[in-house]
């Protein structure tokens, strides 16, 4: 199970994906890193100490992801949502219909599919 750390940027999610295609797994899960009440992160949020990525961000590189992941991998989720009332940011993850609605368009847009990018171990751009 890998994890985002709050610092991390979309380069950092691309190249955890490409090192999960040379793996022996069968699914992922992807979910924008959330912040709650009081949890330790939220007082490092708070003090300004990261930003979190936008949704706009968030849905170009769930789609640049998908390119690049194996076909054969299932994907379980494309994003999240934690309990709106423990919800310190971003609160954009509560309209989760809108980001699978806004992933779903971009894809389209793209004329793009999973694996489109992915050649073998090879990846193509």
């Amino acid at each position: 199970v890998y994890k985002r750390q709050p610092q991390e940027g979309p380069e950092a999610l691309l190249t955890t994906i490409r090192h999960i295609n040379g793996l022996p797994v069968w699914g992922v899960k992807l979910q924008m890193l959330h912040v709650l009440k009081d949890a330790d992160l939220s007082k490092t949020y708070e003090a300004g100490a990261f930003e979190l990525w936008d949704r706009e961000t968030y849905v170009e590189t769930v789609c640049d992801a998908l390119e690049l992941l194996r076909p054969d991998i299932v994907i379980h989720r494309l994003t999240g949502d934690g309990k709106r009332e423990n919800l310190v940011a971003p609160l954009w993850t509560t309209d989760k219909r809108r980001v699978l609605t806004e992933i779903q368009q971009e894809m389209l847009r793209r004329k793009s599919h999973q694996g489109m990018r992915y050649s073998g171990n090879n990846i193509v751009f």
